[in-house]
């Protein structure tokens, strides 16, 4: 009787030939894995060949010509922002003053809003009265200053949520009852309550927050008050070498105690001192046990 390999015999195969199951996958994974490192190795040469080209370029960062800078916003150029006193055109307000030419004791402050928002250029106002902020030009009352363009609408503004007014002094921000509040440097402002503004200051209408800068007004212009002329002479501030003849002297700072000098005999006497309480404490402890 034939075996089953004088059967593979007599058909022409080999059973040491033979493929086994398995040969197909471990084959293809094979051309697979050499395609792979073919595929790294073809994209590391291409890598090198990258930066070998870009480091034999003297200056690979190109200048931008001046047609390229002037389509930069001003803002992002400046190193620490937009510099005060840098808008072209300041708007007068309030509206309802229109081309009324005022007296000149009248007090006009000029301010810049600045940071209503990205890349937004500032803002430039002339505030020659109450000036209302808020939203909308149209209505029976409008807002002297409309931050619509500035998603107001998004950020809680009101109609008329706050005023700016003028003073020969100061320039004060006063809520109007708004909605969502108004902020003063991070601190509430109540309704109705009037809080003088600095160079600087933040305020924030709802959500809106925005920096002021004080431009120009007429508590900006005035000069210090000279010392009164009735000042006693020995109360004024003298030169350091006015006092020393031409050397200025050490600061020595002087204080005045009552308190004794410390010497060994003080030390001797309040160590007796002490002593003398103990022991009387003692004699009183022995004499209530008897």
């Amino acid at each position: 009787m034939a075996s089953p390999s004088d059967d593979k015999k007599a058909r022409g195969t080999d059973p040491l030939k033979e493929k086994k199951p398995g040969d197909e996958v471990r084959a293809t994974a094979e051309v697979k894995r050499s395609a792979g490192i073919s595929a790294l190795a073809k994209e590391a040469d291409r890598l090198q060949s990258a930066v070998e080209a870009r480091l034999e370029k003297p200056d690979p960062t190109s200048k931008l010509d001046a047609d390229d800078l002037s389509l930069i916003p001003e803002s992002s150029r400046l190193a620490f922002g937009t510099q005060p006193d840098s808008v072209k055109w300041y708007r007068k307000v309030p509206i309802s003053l229109g081309t009324t030419e005022l007296p000149k004791d009248v007090p006009r402050w000029r301010v810049e809003i600045e940071g209503l928002g990205p890349a937004v250029e500032p803002l430039g106002l002339d505030i020659l009265g109450d000036a209302v902020l808020g939203r909308g030009r149209v209505g029976t009352q409008p807002a002297d200053l409309d931050l619509d363009l500035y998603g107001a609408l998004e950020q809680g503004v009101s109609r008329r949520h706050a005023l700016l007014r003028p003073t020969a002094n100061h320039l004060y921000i006063i809520d109007l009852g708004s909605t969502n509040g108004t902020l003063h440097n991070g601190l509430p402002l109540g309704p109705g309550i009037a809080r003088s503004l600095k160079h600087n200051d933040t305020v924030t209408l709802g959500r809106l927050s925005f920096t002021l800068k004080l431009i120009d007004g007429p508590g900006l212009r005035k000069s210090p008050s000279p010392p009164s002329e009735l000042a006693d002479e020995g109360e004024r501030t003298r030169p350091l070498t006015e006092q020393t003849g031409g050397v200025a002297a050490p600061y020595v700072r002087k204080t005045e105690t009552n308190f004794p000098k410390v010497t060994p005999e003080v030390i001797e006497a309040h160590q007796n001192k002490q002593e003398e309480k103990k022991q009387s404490k003692r004699e009183e402890k022995k004499q209530n046990k008897e």
